[in-house]
């Protein structure tokens, strides 16, 4: 029985360290999808939740502020 646990652990360990070497070596960052919190109902995009916009929604915020007519 111990046998078993010690194996399984060690198959575990592999296949974790196998995909930490895949990822260093694609030299690709890891990504999230945002497919969780695009699910719930209501919200429009995740960044809704968000208290410190990140530079991709400030750079939307510049550009959505630099379309505004000028006021009077």
């Amino acid at each position: 029985m111990f046998n078993l646990i010690i194996v399984s652990f060690l198959v575990m360990l592999i296949a974790i360290a196998g995909m930490a070497i895949g990822i260093i070596l694609g030299g690709r960052r890891l990504s999230g999808t945002c497919g969780g919190l695009n699910s719930i109902e209501g919200l429009e995009s995740a960044c809704e939740l968000c208290t410190k916009p990140c530079a991709k929604k400030r750079k939307a915020l510049r550009e959505q502020n630099s379309k505004r007519p000028e006021p009077f």
